[in-house]
């Protein structure tokens, strides 16, 4: 669409040339038609004044020219704005001397491998005036919607077991302790000069390699582009899955470590156990031992159970556990969880195992082998860590089952 310019002479002329100067640089997205509304908003005003072409008097055709020309000067220099952009060596050579891209080069140039991705402005329209012709396809579509739509992550388990261990931190290639075994002999009241009972303490020298719970996942550059929210998720997630997968490790190992139930002081003394008092019995061997335990750890079937018991008038029992205040009787906390079998429970002084943590949490994003050419990346996640109990602090954790327990405490 292009003004014709004969007969045109003057203020008039250079009107018209503008107007296809203008209509030259319009950016392609807009149709005729949207262009001829365009230029219809800013003349159409004036299509109907008549009178002297004297551009001194407001009201005149020639004043409205002027006064459009103006206007048209100002649009071109928006559009020319927007024709603009960053594609000079100058600003290359401004990008690639910026400190964070030579730190880059640096170290790649040093390991002899990797990369340096950085964007520069490309020419293009920043901004459009007029209407905008929808011309997107349905993956547009779909992607664009991505970045609003909410995230539903499954359901994960607390790592709760930091909570109740004794936790530290080290950088050692390996943990080494002493544990001590019983003593031989036992003190006794001797007559004067009499000789007197040799007593013996042993130790046995122990020690533990690190373990590391760890997991990596590989993104492409096109997902980590179109779905930048699902990539933070994804983030998010290893993190939380490492330390359950640590706190899994860290429970079965103090399940595989704790002592059975073998209290013979309540044998055949409790009339009807039930499973709150087979718990009561593994607290009373733990107490005799001098421990006092600070968690209980239970299938969510069992607690159930426990908590839907009924007498024999079809009453709920109250959990003697729990006090009126809420708080737990005897230990710490109640935990419910899956990984504990059902018709089983932990019980113990969770303060003598040890979690020493061998740094921080290793957030890790790099190129493996065929990342670099394949257009993608590799995250990876991993946390090193001891666990570990001592030998003579063993008895103060108990696993057993609930049937066996109260077997032994019923009363004939």
């Amino acid at each position: 669409m292009k003004l014709k310019l004969d007969g045109l002479t003057g203020e008039t002329l250079e009107f018209a040339v503008k107007l296809n100067t203008m209509l030259e640089n319009v950016p392609e997205g807009l149709s005729k038609e949207q262009v001829e509304n365009i230029i219809r908003e800013e003349t159409g005003k004036y299509a109907e004044i008549l009178g002297e072409f004297d551009a001194s008097k407001p009201g005149t055709v020639k004043a409205a020219l002027v006064e459009q020309g103006n206007k048209i000067n100002e649009l071109l220099e928006q559009i020319g704005k927007g024709l603009g952009g960053s594609t000079t060596w100058e600003d290359f050579k401004k990008e690639l001397d910026s400190p964070t891209i030579q730190d880059q080069l640096k170290e790649n140039k040093k390991k002899k491998s990797g990369n340096v991705t950085f964007t520069m402005k490309v020419a293009g329209p920043e901004t459009r005036t007029g209407g905008v012709t929808n011309s997107s396809t349905s993956l547009t579509n779909q992607l664009v919607g991505n970045e609003n739509a909410p995230v539903y992550t499954i359901r994960r388990g607390k790592p709760f077991i930091l909570e109740f261990v004794t936790v530290g931190q080290t950088d050692a290639p390996a943990l080494v302790w002493f544990d001590e075994v019983p003593r031989t002999g036992d003190f006794a009241v001797t007559a004067e000069g009499a000789t007197k009972v040799l007593i013996e303490y042993v130790f046995n020298r122990t020690s533990t390699d690190y373990r590391k719970a760890a997991g990596r996942v590989i993104i492409t550059e096109e997902f980590d582009k179109d779905y930048p929210r699902l990539v933070s998720t994804i983030k998010q997630l290893m993190n939380i899955d490492c330390l359950n997968e640590m706190n899994a490790l860290i429970l079965t190992d103090m399940i595989s470590q704790a002592s059975p139930f073998a209290y013979t002081g309540l044998n055949g003394a409790i009339s009807n156990p039930d499973d709150y008092a087979a718990i009561g019995a593994a607290i009373c061997q733990l107490q005799s031992f001098f421990y006092e335990p600070n968690v209980l750890v239970i299938n969510p079937a069992d607690a159930w159970a426990m908590r839907l018991t009924k007498d024999l008038q079809g009453r709920y029992q109250m959990s003697p556990l729990t006090g009126a205040d809420g708080k737990t009787y005897e230990f710490g906390a109640i935990i419910t969880d899956p990984r504990v079998a059902i018709g089983y429970a932990f019980v113990g002084d969770g303060s003598i195992y040890n979690v020493d943590l061998r740094g921080e949490l290793i957030v890790r994003m790099g190129y493996s082998t065929g990342d670099f050419e394949a257009n993608q990346y590799t995250l990876l996640v991993e946390q090193y860590f001891f666990n570990h109990i001592s030998q003579a602090k063993k008895p103060g954790f108990i696993y057993f089952n609930f049937g066996t327990v109260k077997a032994a405490i019923a009363a004939a």
